[in-house]
């Protein structure tokens, strides 16, 4: 029979005490991240670059939600769980410790750890965005990984098979006991209103009905049954909009939507509701989709803000579905103070900001133009530097037409006419949303449905929605 030596007290007690903080830090963001989905703000939530909420709602962090039920989040506290418990079981019984297979426990799970760190800094850099809050998280795991793995180091791997079968157990385990509130927790509301979007226009979009225009043409499959909600009835219950497609398309949005969105779309209803007339709104110098449409939507971007990516193309997608249509009047509000006097900070991207929206505005006389130009640099964000931007807009406008422009005044007097309009409206991040003059949370099932609506917040479809719980925050 081996012996083996007993393991040191002081670096166990050093891997438990990581392993707690670990744990401890990940159940914080999965809070943070609950906050998120139920349309409120996270602390480490942000403009550009910097957000964990756009880390949240990766491609990546979506896909691991969805294969394994259980968010990122949870699967730091599932690492978590698993370090604390083969650390808090060495140190218990350090002298067999090494026979029953934790030593190699320890280190599969650092090997597991330190790997998992290094792919999710990578893929979020790749992606154009950092996570500050998870910076704690590998920063933890990244100490306690050297710690197990090289404190290790002349051991090995003893008791391979044993050390194996401790792990999976452990992280079966773990994961058994997180699966219930992984699969519980709101997936990315965003992504929940681009299914439903997608859902209803199948059969609903121009194109699906024989048209161009906007307009429904001849029959198109019925919405879902929907639940009475079990709260009560919603104050938004009204008559519908006379339109049988408009009605229609209503019905099988809310139809699409999951009840944590319904309940979202009932808060932002009353938000929209109380909402005061805009300070300003600016006169059109772009104008998208149809201009006889009722319903008005006006923005505010910037070149580098993720979300304003997903709104515009949101919005692309909705104002070809729409029945009726609508049209959308884009204006401009770089993050940077080198072109920006209500921002601090200056240059930090490079310029791009600044030319970027230079760019755009040297483009506005020519409304195709111009949405293809934004609609490309938004698609190359994370990649965005000064040379391609003009490599990306060369297919519109000649380079030496397009210095000219941005190196003239009257490009920065245009630009300046966004942004004291945007503050004028209290602007503090982008996008920021004006349906019909009023304040609106850029959320794509809220716009389509007050779209349909034509800004009015009473319709016999949202007889179904649950109370407004009279939630304010922003939508990620």
């Amino acid at each position: 029979m081996t012996t083996h030596p007993p393991l040191a007290k002081r670096p166990l007690i050093a891997l438990v005490a990581l392993a707690a903080a670990s744990a401890l830090w990940a159940l914080f963001l999965w809070g943070q991240l609950m906050l998120v989905r139920t349309g409120a703000s996270a602390f480490c939530s942000a403009e550009g670059t910097v957000d964990c909420a756009s880390v949240w709602d990766s491609p990546l962090a979506v896909a691991v939600h969805a294969w394994t039920r259980v968010p990122v989040a949870g699967w730091g506290l599932m690492w978590g769980l698993m370090a604390f418990a083969i650390s808090l079981a060495a140190l218990a019984d350090p002298d067999r410790a090494i026979g029953r297979g934790l030593v190699t426990s320890l280190r599969l799970i650092a090997i597991a750890g330190a790997g998992s760190v290094v792919g999710l800094l990578v893929a979020s850099i790749a992606a154009g965005h950092i996570c500050t809050g998870c910076i704690g998280t590998y920063l933890v795991v990244g100490a306690w990984s050297a710690i197990a793995f090289v404190g290790t180091k002349q051991l090995g791997f003893p008791e391979p098979q044993r050390g194996v079968v401790v792990t999976g157990v452990a992280l079966v385990a773990s994961y058994l006991a997180l699966l219930y509130p992984g699969a519980n927790t709101p997936r990315s509301l965003q992504s929940m209103g681009k299914d439903a979007i997608a859902k209803v226009a199948d059969g609903k979009g121009p194109e699906a009905n024989g048209g161009h225009d906007g307009h429904a043409h001849g029959p198109s499959t019925g919405p879902t049954a929907v639940e009475p909600a079990p709260m009560g009835p919603s104050p938004f219950d009204g008559p519908g909009t006379g339109d049988p497609a408009r009605d229609e398309a209503l019905d099988a949005l809310i139809a699409e939507l999951p009840p944590e969105a319904r309940q979202l779309l009932s808060d932002f209803l009353l938000e929209y509701e109380n909402a005061k007339p805009a300070a300003q709104v600016p006169a059109p110098r772009v104008a998208l989709g149809d201009p006889s449409g009722a319903t008005r939507v006006v923005d505010w971007t910037d070149p580098l803000c993720p979300h304003c990516a997903d709104l515009h193309a949101a919005l692309d997608e909705l104002r070809r579905i729409t029945p009726g249509g609508f049209v959308t009047e884009p204006h401009l509000f770089p993050l940077d103070g080198l072109c920006n006097a209500a921002v601090e900070r200056r240059n930090e991207s490079g310029e791009v900001r600044c030319l970027a929206s230079k760019a755009l505005v040297c483009l506005e006389g020519e409304p195709d133009k111009f949405a293809l130009g934004q609609k490309v640099l938004f698609e190359n964000q994370a990649q965005l530097t000064p040379q391609r931007v003009f490599e990306l807009l060369k297919p519109f406008t000649e380079r030496k037409t397009l210095d000219a422009c941005i190196a003239s005044p009257k490009t920065q007097e245009k630009l300046d006419l966004d942004i004291a309009a945007g503050r004028a409206n209290g602007l503090e991040g982008t996008p920021l949303v004006l349906l019909n003059g009023r304040e609106v949370k850029p959320w794509p099932p809220l716009i389509y449905a007050l779209a349909l609506t034509q800004g009015k917040t009473k319709h016999s479809a949202f007889k179904v929605l649950p109370p407004p719980k009279g939630r304010a925050g922003p939508v990620r």
